[in-house]
């Protein structure tokens, strides 16, 4: 049978049955209702590339070029239009987001391109839906963005600890801080979770202290089957642990106006085990 009458097959996290697609470079985990992974793939699409555009728009051709930018300043506006249209809707060079297989119900990781940071991606996102009371999503529970990956070995795990956790602790303010580590752990046996907070606890720069009620950052260690990825985050309680509905339902308590889909569920059953240091 040719490919062209082959049948596109999916699995039950939305990602096409492929033999790629599997877990690598920075993206963001999302837990979702259970059933509905496919759909939910699909609106964070939407969601990621609208913010994406927003954080870091396509680059105006015209703007590169003195001459070409004086040049587009005498266009009369219908002209300017035609080509401001035109430069957003020509496709992008490269495709920024990608939906990495997970084969496990309620959990979806998609993979962002070297020019997306996913953790200002989410971070703007949950902005908005505090300013705004909008999820701008209908099955998503939680994001839990991440700046690197690596196989889950405690050899590997030493190796992006080091690379990210110095470097993020340097850029928070105010500086130095409390901090606090979450780890979520699915599928896996090998590193130990007294193993993982050592080695995290290790790259932290002297003079940071621990709090588990209110830090100012959040070490997120996901450890997935093979893989672990690590992100460190500010405003992680603030957004109520990087829940969207969360969000809205402390808007509601506090009685301000909010636009939620009630479709959307409030569980978050992603069989994963949920530990804090």
């Amino acid at each position: 049978m040719s490919s062209k009458n082959r049948t596109a097959r999916y699995k039950p996290d939305g990602s096409k049955v492929t033999g790629k697609g599997s877990i690598d470079g920075p993206g963001v985990w999302v837990t979702c209702n259970m059933g509905k992974e496919k759909q939910c793939v699909g609106e964070l699409y939407d969601l990621f590339e609208s913010l994406a555009d927003e954080l870091w728009p396509p680059k105006d051709p015209w703007d590169s070029d003195d001459e070409l930018a004086e040049a587009f300043k005498q266009l009369d506006v219908e002209e300017r239009v035609k080509r401001e249209l035109a430069i957003l809707k020509a496709p992008k060079s490269q495709k920024r987001f990608h939906n990495c297989r997970t084969d496990t119900v309620c959990l979806i990781y998609i993979q962002c391109n070297p020019t997306v940071d996913p953790v200002k991606l989410i971070l703007h996102h949950l902005e908005e839906v505090e300013r705004t009371g909008i999820t701008r999503t209908r099955h998503v529970q939680r994001f839990a963005p991440a700046s690197g990956t690596c196989q889950a070995s405690l050899g590997e795990f030493k190796i992006l600890a080091s690379k990210i956790i110095p470097t993020a602790f340097a850029n928070v303010s105010p500086n130095p801080c409390n901090y606090k580590i979450e780890i979520k752990i699915r599928a896996h046996k090998k590193i130990q979770r007294q193993e993982a907070i050592d080695e995290v606890v290790k790259c932290v720069p002297p003079g940071y202290g621990v709090s588990l009620d209110n830090p100012d950052i959040v070490v997120l260690l996901e450890i997935f089957k093979g893989v672990c990825t690590l992100a460190v985050v500010p405003d992680y309680m603030r957004f109520k642990t990087f829940s969207p509905l969360q969000i809205i339902e402390a808007r509601k308590a506090s009685g301000l106006d909010v636009v939620v889909d009630h479709e959307s569920e409030n569980s978050d059953e992603d069989g994963s085990e949920v530990e804090d240091a």
